[in-house]
């Protein structure tokens, strides 16, 4: 059985009497400048939906999405841009490796790799492979990049959460798994808790985002964040959280320690909800899992630090905290489909998530003696989602299913069990661009062979822009 990670006890770091002088002072610089890959805020300030924007990398060929949420002083850029255009002045490409140009987006969208092979034969007619997942992000650098915004974590989360609604993802997919660095993280927890509220009356949102993994997130703050009292304030009145660029400011909320209540607060909150989702669904989701950087980041000339430890990444993670031997900043650009974070955590993360979906029963049909033909399932399967249209064949229409109690994580797994569990029937599977898919069953031998070419990867004119409102 898998196991929760325990919380660490939040260290008390008050501000100690050993540290005199300028010491002190480089401790905070040093520490301040560790803070532009974190983030955090002052009081809500107004922020606008309109300037976080959604981006769809890949179609895929299924109705499940990874959503990649980047951190502080990052940027999700799409397919054809670059980030010096796109981005805010001065934001990173989160996402491109600078080694081998390759972005991790594009890996995923071109790793033919079987998930969960063995689980999801029971559910799913044919094998179902990374790249059949749809791949989603959203860049919110210019609510945080130039000109070092205020901002609080939970203003930008409700910018980021519009953004979501308004766009195309959860319209197009039943299911969104979200894979979320550093602030991306906090924002990831903020975002699902706005959706437990008065945002999702029917669970549209909430009850449909299956697994949230967490990269590098500061749950417990981080060391290096900091503390409040004078020395800070020490910092602000000489201007030395503008040094290098960095912005101070934004990272207040980071400092470790039982007085920051916003990070406790929230932590409470999240696991709250954890409790509740998987009470509700008796099952395990949404599955949590994390990682970690191990190695030091280069923060000021002769000065190395790890910005987000083991320690202070820490929170419900059921696959538990994965060590990536990388700095923080390096995280979320593999250079490849083998390197550790895409192969050995994102891709073996998959494994274990699809291994519990193949045993959910979120979704439920029984033919009946008063309706026992295909023609009910099409009917309801129409009304309860949008995320694909089921059609019928003429030959199958009056067709009788076997009769039995059909159980599956979602409408599309549903039906792909009912054909998967009678053989006289095969489904063809279309997942045209910008549109809902398009599944039909027929009898077994009129099916195409499946379509390898609506799921690549969009690019050029149209192919990994921003969705319009």
């Amino acid at each position: 059985m898998r196991k929760m990670i325990r919380i660490p006890e939040r260290r008390r770091r008050g501000q100690s009497g050993a540290l005199r002088g300028w010491a002190v002072v480089a401790a905070f610089v040093a520490g301040l400048a560790a803070c532009t890959w974190l983030g955090g805020g002052l009081p809500p300030a107004p922020a606008a939906a309109q300037d976080a924007r959604v981006i769809e990398w890949h179609r895929g060929r299924s109705t499940v999405a990874v959503l990649f949420l980047h951190g502080l002083g990052g940027c999700a850029v799409p397919s054809g841009a670059n980030a010096q255009d796109w981005c805010a002045s001065g934001a990173d490409d989160s996402f491109r490796n600078p080694a081998t140009g390759a972005t991790w987006p594009r890996i995923l969208a071109s790793d033919d790799s079987l998930v969960a092979r063995n689980a999801l034969r029971a559910v799913l007619p044919e094998p179902f492979r990374a790249s059949d997942l749809g791949v989603w992000g959203v860049d919110y650098s210019h609510l945080t990049g130039a000109g070092c915004p205020r901002f609080s974590i939970e203003a930008l989360a409700r910018a980021v959460r519009l953004a979501i609604q308004a766009s195309e993802l959860y319209h197009r997919h039943e299911q969104v798994i979200i894979v979320a660095h550093s602030l991306g993280g906090l924002l990831a927890k903020e975002v699902m808790l706005g959706w437990q509220l008065a945002d999702d009356p029917d669970n549209a949102y909430q009850a449909r985002t299956i697994a949230v993994l967490l990269l590098g997130v500061p749950s417990q703050g981080s060391p290096f964040a900091p503390q409040p009292g004078l020395w800070r304030y020490f910092l602000e009145t000489i201007g030395a959280g503008r040094l290098g660029g960095v912005c101070e400011r934004q990272v207040k909320d980071l400092f470790v320690g039982d007085e920051n209540t916003y990070l406790a607060g929230l932590e409470r909150r999240w696991e709250a909800l954890i409790r509740a989702r998987r009470s509700r669904s008796q099952s395990q989701a949404p599955i949590t899992g994390c990682a970690h950087e191990t190695e030091a980041e280069r923060v000021l000339p002769g000065f190395r630090t790890v910005i987000v430890p083991a320690l202070y990444s820490a929170t419900q993670c059921l696959l538990g905290n994965f060590e990536i031997g990388l700095t923080h900043t390096q995280l979320p650009k593999p250079a490849d489909a083998g390197a550790a974070a895409h192969g050995r955590w994102l891709r073996d993360g998959l494994d274990q998530i699809f291994s519990d979906w193949s045993r959910w029963t979120f979704s439920a049909v029984s033919f009946t003696p008063v309706d026992p033909t295909l023609t009910a399932l099409q009917r309801r399967v129409n009304e309860v989602q949008g995320a694909f249209r089921l059609e019928l064949d003429a030959g199958v229409r009056g067709f009788e299913p076997r009769a039995a109690s059909y159980q599956a994580a979602s409408q599309f797994g549903l039906v792909a069990r009912i054909v998967r569990d009678n053989p006289e029937l095969c489904l063809d599977a279309r997942w045209p661009e910008r549109a809902a898919g398009v599944l039909t069953i027929r009898r077994s031998g009129d099916c195409p062979s499946p379509n390898n070419d609506s799921g690549a990867l969009n690019e050029g004119a149209g192919g990994g822009q921003p969705r319009p409102r």
